[in-house]
Protein backbone atom coordinates (compact mmCIF):
# COMPACT_ATOMS: atom_id res chain seq x y z
CA UNK A 1 0.00 0.00 0.00
CA UNK A 2 1.53 3.23 -0.73
CA UNK A 3 2.29 5.81 1.96
CA UNK A 4 1.50 9.28 1.72
CA UNK A 5 2.06 12.12 4.17
CA UNK A 6 -1.09 12.69 5.59
CA UNK A 7 -0.93 9.24 6.99
CA UNK A 8 2.40 9.05 8.19
CA UNK A 9 1.80 12.29 10.22
CA UNK A 10 -0.96 11.11 11.98
CA UNK A 11 -0.04 7.43 12.61
CA UNK A 12 3.49 8.81 14.25
CA UNK A 13 2.32 12.27 15.31
CA UNK A 14 1.44 11.16 18.91
CA UNK A 15 4.67 9.29 19.82
CA UNK A 16 6.43 12.19 18.68
CA UNK A 17 4.42 14.58 21.32
CA UNK A 18 4.70 12.16 23.71
CA UNK A 19 8.03 12.07 23.77
CA UNK A 20 8.33 15.89 24.13
CA UNK A 21 8.59 17.14 20.55
CA UNK A 22 6.49 19.91 18.77
CA UNK A 23 4.81 19.44 15.29
CA UNK A 24 5.76 22.10 12.44
CA UNK A 25 3.47 22.13 9.83
CA UNK A 26 6.18 21.97 6.68
CA UNK A 27 5.62 22.24 2.56
CA UNK A 28 9.51 24.11 2.36
CA UNK A 29 12.27 21.61 3.71
CA UNK A 30 10.86 18.76 1.68
CA UNK A 31 10.37 16.08 4.85
CA UNK A 32 7.08 14.18 4.94
CA UNK A 33 6.71 15.35 8.16
CA UNK A 34 9.00 17.70 10.43
CA UNK A 35 9.01 17.72 14.52
CA UNK A 36 11.39 19.62 17.10
CA UNK A 37 12.50 20.50 20.25
CA UNK A 38 14.76 21.93 22.12
CA UNK A 39 17.75 19.87 24.32
CA UNK A 40 19.39 22.84 25.69
CA UNK A 41 20.25 26.58 25.15
CA UNK A 42 20.77 26.96 21.30
CA UNK A 43 20.87 23.14 21.10
CA UNK A 44 17.44 21.85 18.65
CA UNK A 45 16.86 18.14 17.92
CA UNK A 46 14.64 18.05 13.90
CA UNK A 47 13.14 14.83 13.39
CA UNK A 48 12.35 14.87 10.06
CA UNK A 49 9.94 11.91 8.41
CA UNK A 50 11.14 10.38 5.04
CA UNK A 51 9.21 8.11 2.25
CA UNK A 52 11.36 5.89 0.20
CA UNK A 53 11.61 7.42 -3.43
CA UNK A 54 11.48 4.10 -4.80
CA UNK A 55 9.47 1.60 -2.20
CA UNK A 56 6.89 4.26 -1.11
CA UNK A 57 5.36 1.48 1.45
CA UNK A 58 8.38 2.65 3.96
CA UNK A 59 9.42 5.57 5.49
CA UNK A 60 12.51 6.78 7.68
CA UNK A 61 13.35 9.28 10.38
CA UNK A 62 16.07 11.66 9.54
CA UNK A 63 17.87 13.20 13.32
CA UNK A 64 19.31 16.79 12.83
CA UNK A 65 21.16 17.54 16.08
CA UNK A 66 22.55 21.02 15.55
CA UNK A 67 22.70 24.94 17.26
CA UNK A 68 20.16 25.85 14.41
CA UNK A 69 16.88 24.87 13.27
CA UNK A 70 17.68 23.96 10.41
CA UNK A 71 17.55 20.37 9.02
CA UNK A 72 19.18 18.96 6.04
CA UNK A 73 22.44 20.83 6.41
CA UNK A 74 25.32 21.01 3.76
CA UNK A 75 29.01 22.59 4.66
CA UNK A 76 32.58 21.41 4.87
CA UNK A 77 32.60 21.62 8.53
CA UNK A 78 29.17 20.61 9.63
CA UNK A 79 29.97 16.91 11.41
CA UNK A 80 28.60 14.13 9.44
CA UNK A 81 26.67 12.23 12.47
CA UNK A 82 24.68 15.93 13.34
CA UNK A 83 22.63 14.50 10.19
CA UNK A 84 21.67 10.99 11.16
CA UNK A 85 19.16 8.31 10.90
CA UNK A 86 17.99 6.06 14.05
CA UNK A 87 19.95 2.91 12.58
CA UNK A 88 22.97 4.54 12.14
CA UNK A 89 23.18 4.95 15.80
CA UNK A 90 22.25 1.23 17.08
CA UNK A 91 24.46 -2.01 17.13
CA UNK A 92 23.93 -4.50 14.38
CA UNK A 93 21.62 -6.65 16.91
CA UNK A 94 19.77 -3.46 17.43
CA UNK A 95 19.07 -3.27 14.06
CA UNK A 96 17.79 -6.76 13.60
CA UNK A 97 15.55 -6.18 16.16
CA UNK A 98 13.80 -3.05 15.15
CA UNK A 99 13.92 -3.06 11.72
CA UNK A 100 14.44 -6.69 10.77
CA UNK A 101 17.63 -5.31 8.42
CA UNK A 102 20.99 -5.73 9.57
CA UNK A 103 22.21 -2.75 7.25
CA UNK A 104 23.09 0.54 7.78
CA UNK A 105 20.70 1.88 5.92
CA UNK A 106 17.08 0.48 7.36
CA UNK A 107 13.43 1.34 6.76
CA UNK A 108 10.28 0.72 8.41
CA UNK A 109 7.01 -0.27 6.84
CA UNK A 110 3.93 1.60 8.35
CA UNK A 111 1.47 -1.34 6.92
CA UNK A 112 3.87 -3.98 8.29
CA UNK A 113 2.22 -6.44 10.72
CA UNK A 114 3.74 -5.36 13.91
CA UNK A 115 2.49 -2.00 15.67
CA UNK A 116 5.59 0.18 14.34
CA UNK A 117 4.43 3.29 16.01
CA UNK A 118 5.63 1.69 19.09
CA UNK A 119 8.67 0.70 17.53
CA UNK A 120 9.63 3.99 16.17
CA UNK A 121 9.30 5.94 19.85
CA UNK A 122 10.94 3.22 21.37
CA UNK A 123 13.98 3.48 18.87
CA UNK A 124 14.32 7.03 19.60
CA UNK A 125 14.49 6.79 23.31
CA UNK A 126 17.37 4.68 22.60
CA UNK A 127 19.19 6.64 19.78
CA UNK A 128 17.59 9.84 20.98
CA UNK A 129 20.36 10.27 24.44
CA UNK A 130 23.49 8.31 22.35
CA UNK A 131 23.45 11.58 20.02
CA UNK A 132 22.64 14.96 21.83
CA UNK A 133 25.36 13.15 24.95
CA UNK A 134 28.04 13.02 22.48
CA UNK A 135 30.14 15.59 23.70
CA UNK A 136 32.76 15.33 20.66
CA UNK A 137 29.83 15.87 18.34
CA UNK A 138 28.88 18.89 20.91
CA UNK A 139 32.09 20.47 20.26
CA UNK A 140 32.19 19.88 16.67
CA UNK A 141 29.07 21.41 16.03
CA UNK A 142 30.08 24.34 18.28
CA UNK A 143 33.18 25.09 16.12
CA UNK A 144 31.81 25.08 13.04
CA UNK A 145 31.81 28.16 11.02
CA UNK A 146 28.73 27.45 8.87
CA UNK A 147 26.51 26.59 11.75
CA UNK A 148 27.89 29.11 13.74
CA UNK A 149 26.57 31.86 10.71
CA UNK A 150 23.37 29.59 10.66
CA UNK A 151 22.25 30.69 14.25
CA UNK A 152 23.50 33.83 13.72
CA UNK A 153 20.92 34.61 10.61
CA UNK A 154 18.04 32.89 12.81
CA UNK A 155 18.60 35.31 15.61
CA UNK A 156 19.12 38.25 13.45
CA UNK A 157 15.66 37.18 11.91
CA UNK A 158 14.17 36.94 15.60
CA UNK A 159 14.94 40.13 16.43
CA UNK A 160 14.18 41.75 13.21
CA UNK A 161 10.52 40.07 13.69
CA UNK A 162 10.06 41.28 17.16
CA UNK A 163 11.13 45.21 16.26
CA UNK A 164 9.07 44.67 13.20
CA UNK A 165 12.02 46.18 11.06
CA UNK A 166 11.53 45.54 7.17
CA UNK A 167 12.51 47.45 4.08
CA UNK A 168 10.00 48.63 1.85
CA UNK A 169 11.35 46.92 -1.07
CA UNK A 170 11.04 43.30 -0.82
CA UNK A 171 10.00 40.92 -3.35
CA UNK A 172 10.32 37.41 -2.05
CA UNK A 173 7.54 37.92 0.80
CA UNK A 174 4.69 35.60 0.12
CA UNK A 175 1.16 36.77 -0.96
CA UNK A 176 -0.61 34.74 2.35
CA UNK A 177 0.67 33.26 5.30
CA UNK A 178 2.67 29.63 4.75
CA UNK A 179 2.48 26.46 6.96
CA UNK A 180 0.82 28.98 9.31
CA UNK A 181 4.13 31.00 9.76
CA UNK A 182 3.28 34.78 9.94
CA UNK A 183 3.88 37.08 6.87
CA UNK A 184 6.34 39.12 9.07
CA UNK A 185 8.93 36.38 9.29
CA UNK A 186 9.49 36.31 5.57
CA UNK A 187 10.06 39.81 5.62
CA UNK A 188 12.19 39.67 8.41
CA UNK A 189 13.98 37.17 6.62
CA UNK A 190 14.17 38.80 3.19
CA UNK A 191 15.66 42.00 4.84
CA UNK A 192 18.33 40.10 6.48
CA UNK A 193 19.65 38.66 3.36
CA UNK A 194 19.36 41.67 1.70
CA UNK A 195 21.12 43.85 4.66
CA UNK A 196 23.96 41.36 4.73
CA UNK A 197 24.59 40.10 1.24
CA UNK A 198 22.71 42.91 -0.81
CA UNK A 199 20.40 39.44 -2.85
CA UNK A 200 18.77 37.03 -1.78
CA UNK A 201 16.20 34.24 -3.80
CA UNK A 202 12.86 33.24 -2.63
CA UNK A 203 14.01 29.36 -1.89
CA UNK A 204 16.71 31.12 0.86
CA UNK A 205 14.09 33.29 2.27
CA UNK A 206 11.66 30.74 2.90
CA UNK A 207 14.01 28.30 4.28
CA UNK A 208 14.90 31.08 6.48
CA UNK A 209 11.76 32.01 7.56
CA UNK A 210 10.67 28.88 8.51
CA UNK A 211 13.77 28.15 10.60
CA UNK A 212 13.83 31.01 12.54
CA UNK A 213 9.87 30.81 13.32
CA UNK A 214 10.97 27.15 14.54
CA UNK A 215 13.48 28.33 16.94
CA UNK A 216 11.35 31.29 17.83
CA UNK A 217 8.26 28.52 18.76
CA UNK A 218 10.55 25.85 20.63
CA UNK A 219 12.30 29.18 22.76
CA UNK A 220 9.04 30.40 23.66
CA UNK A 221 7.91 26.82 24.59
CA UNK A 222 11.17 25.36 26.43
CA UNK A 223 12.51 29.01 27.30
CA UNK A 224 16.07 30.54 26.57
Amino acid sequence: MKLNKRDLIKALRPGFEAMGYHYFKDSISGAQGLFGKKIAKDLYLQAALTIHRFYDDQFTVDLCFTNTTGIYHSGLDIPDCSDIRPCQLLSVEERIKYYHCDKNDCWWSLYGSEDIRSVVVEVLSIVEPRLVNNSDLLRRIRESIHLQTEELLEKWIIDNYTQKRFLSNLKYTPDRPLDDIPLDWFRASETILLFLFNETAFPKVRCLASDSFRRYTLDSMYGE
